[in-house]
Parts: structure tokens; sequence; C-alpha cells
């Protein structure tokens, strides 16, 4: 169990200034990731360490410092923090809850946390599939329960996201026959739908089209 008082204390700056204005302001959501963006960032970039968060991250400063920079790729040094690379999360915080400290040690594990660069495009986006993939491909060669746990939350998250609705399903249903009239249908016939003709008309188009090609 963690409470307040394992929070400590640091020193008020300009930036902590903002950010306690910023709080007034912004959503909880918001605020609780900017905490952890900001704690993240000073135990890993200003390498202050802090007993609290490090148990969130799982690694002493040291060796995170040393799993974000086998991730550096072409010009990034670590002087170059956010203006060409930024530290985010394979599996992205809106999936985590943060009122569950369960959700907050997966979210903010190493193991979540990768480099990216910053004002390119994401090639492989956000995939549930394939990072469940990339996760058990993690716990195989590890056989850490991190992997295993991000893995198992990656295929929940897409299981989530194919979920067939009771709407979507009730319409397939109710529209199956003329769905099936329709699958094989090409431009010429739905010109036809589209510009008014209904669907036994249509039929009845292609029924004359036939005899007379016949």
């Amino acid at each position: 169990m963690f409470h307040e008082s394992q929070f400590q204390s640091e020193t008020v700056t300009r930036e902590t200034l903002i950010f306690a204005i910023m709080e007034n302001k912004q959503p909880d959501s918001f605020k609780l990731k900017r905490k952890w963006q900001i704690a993240l960032r000073r135990y890993i970039i200003e390498e202050k360490a802090n007993r609290f968060y490090a148990p969130y991250f799982g690694l002493d400063v040291k060796t995170l410092k040393e799993w974000v920079e086998k991730q550096f790729v072409a010009d990034m040094k670590w002087s170059s923090y956010s203006r060409n690379w930024q530290i985010s999360q394979y599996i992205p915080v809106q999936y985590f809850n943060f009122s569950k400290d369960y959700d907050l040690r997966l979210c903010w594990n190493y193991m979540n946390l990768k480099v990216e660069p910053i004002g390119k495009p994401d090639n492989m986006g956000f995939n549930p599939s394939a990072l469940a993939r990339y996760f058990e491909t993690l716990f195989s060669i590890t056989q850490l329960t991190p992997a295993k746990l991000l893995a198992n939350k990656a295929k929940d998250i897409e299981r989530e996201q194919i979920v067939l609705a009771p709407q979507v399903e009730l319409f397939l249903k109710d529209q199956l026959a003329e769905l099936r009239v329709k699958e094989n249908y090409g431009a010429y016939e739905f010109e036809l739908l589209n510009n008014g003709s209904s669907l036994p008309d249509v039929q009845k188009e292609i029924e004359i089209l036939q005899k007379f090609s016949s």
C-alpha cells in the first residue's frame, strides 16, 4: 500500500509552479498523466532518484537510462531529449486506470516505455495484436512477469476493440437477404439503387438484361 507520505519533498521551481497552476484547469486524467511524465523525466533525465516512483518504473536510474539508450536510433542523444525524441508507452496511458496501483505499475514499467522521434509518424501505430506478440517475445526471452502481463493487457484491448456491437449484429441479421443479393452488384446496379430504384426493380432490370444477353 502506498501513501502520500511516501512522496519525497521536491524543490519548488518555475516548472512546478506552472504545473500547479495547470492542475487547477485540467481534468484529473491529464493531471495524473502529467504528474507521472514529470516524475519519469526527473528520474531518468535529471537522475533524481525517488523512492516512491522507482518501484513503478521497475529499474534503478542507471539501468533505466541504459534501457532507454539501447533504443536510440540515428542522431538521438540525451542532450536532444524533448527536441527530437521523447519517451512514451507501447500501450498508451489511456488504456490504464490510474486509480488502480496494479495498472500504474504496468503502465510505467520500463518494459512499456519506448523511445520515439518527435515530429515523425509512428509507422506501426497502436496495434494491440502486434504488441501482444512483441511482449510475448520478451517474455519467452526473459520470463519476466511485466512482459507477460503487458502481453495479456494487449490481448484484452484487442478483444475489446473487436467486440460486435448489438446494433450492428441486428442490422446484419435484418438486412442479410439484401446484403447477399448486393454482394455481387457492380457499378451499374449500385447506380440504379443510388438513383432511387428499389431492390426488386433492380433485380428485374438484371433479369431483363440477362435475357437479352443470352
